[in-house]
């Protein structure tokens, strides 16, 4: 096999946890060219995976979002003049059913999301064995791998820039001591309310830097002010933030993509979990992440991916997770995770 291309456009936790598939290509096929065609909002990110071989960024929001564009960026690449031996999607949208469709491959497969079984999930709260995302990308290629299902994993890594590591610790030194807290989601009912943050960083005794996107300076600069800790919201790339995350303590997140960044490097990581949960199958490693959540509410989920507003009107899947003892149970984990 000598050119394997893999399409999955969006969205950052996602592409994080593709990382297995392509490590298990290239171990089966070492000579063998690896492609990945991804969203260009998602530049860097899986830039310093040493089992990818070639990126294709696709600009999916204008230049290249319908039909004429996606043509546009088959020809730009001349990916139409390749003649692939395996395509796979990992995705399975508009987009990378017309790219699988327009591109030459001897076989083509495609991922089964399970969305049938997460819906029922999220609508009626009947759970029928919704497998862990690794897996099922796993699972698309097991006739290529020789594995059964009990040899496929569930956890996923992720590969930072060590040279800019290193270049950030100079730069911001305080970062080596400190833990890192990414207060902003892109859906409100995935965010832990700012004013939790606030009072959860009063009562663990530790530095913190609080990130995030441009978009998401203003949530950061309040908590930031609140609590006297800087704010790098807007001010760190996709791998400057990976890097980031690499030499900080621990990072504290949402269910979100940097959660997935801090879980797939292995650092000690604790994720906040609202209107979704973990049986979605879209859980960072459990080696080394400590979820919280409340568990017995019973209308949760009630989303696959997030409201602007809690559906419900209460909120309660964050307002009960009170700081208080959210910080002892992140203190008594560290105990044994740092």
């Amino acid at each position: 096999m000598k050119e394997i291309i893999i399409l999955r456009l969006s969205s950052l936790g996602d592409i994080v946890m593709t990382s297995p598939v392509f490590e298990e290509l290239k171990r089966l096929y070492p000579k063998a060219r690896i492609s990945f065609i991804t969203s260009s909002q998602y530049h860097g990110l899986m830039d310093d995976n040493p089992h990818i071989d070639k990126i294709f960024y696709v600009e999916t929001r204008i230049k290249h979002n319908k039909k004429e564009g996606l043509n546009t960026f088959i020809n730009e690449f001349e990916l139409n003049k390749i003649n692939f031996d395996l395509l796979i999607d990992l995705h399975w949208n508009f987009r990378t059913v017309y790219l699988s469709k327009k591109l030459n491959a001897k076989r083509k497969v495609t991922w089964k999301s399970q969305a049938l079984r997460r819906n029922i999930y999220v609508l009626f709260h009947l759970l029928f064995s919704i497998q862990p995302v690794t897996r099922r990308y796993l699972e698309t290629i097991k006739s290529y791998i020789n594995n059964d299902n009990d040899n496929i994993s569930n956890s996923y890594k992720y590969f930072f820039n060590t040279e800019l590591a290193e270049e950030l610790k100079l730069r911001i030194p305080g970062l080596v001591s400190a833990g890192l807290i990414f207060p902003a989601s892109k859906w409100p009912t995935k965010m832990y309310p700012k004013e939790y943050f606030i009072e959860l960083i009063n009562r663990l005794d530790t530095e913190f830097f609080l990130l995030g996107t441009k978009d998401e300076y203003e949530i950061c600069q309040f908590i930031s002010e609140k609590t006297g800790m800087p704010n790098l919201a807007g001010e760190l790339s996709i791998k400057e933030t990976a890097a980031a995350i690499a030499i900080s303590r621990l990072v504290i997140a949402n269910d979100s993509g940097p959660m997935h960044i801090s879980s797939g490097i292995g650092k000690p990581t604790i994720a906040l979990f609202g209107c979704t949960t973990t049986q979605l199958g879209f859980a960072p490693n459990q080696e080394n992440s400590l979820i919280i959540e409340d568990s017995e509410l019973l209308c949760r989920p009630c989303s696959l991916h997030g409201w602007e507003k809690c559906p419900k009107g209460h909120f309660k899947c964050m307002f009960n997770l009170n700081p208080e003892k959210v910080a002892a149970k992140i203190k008594n984990w560290l105990v044994n995770h740092e």
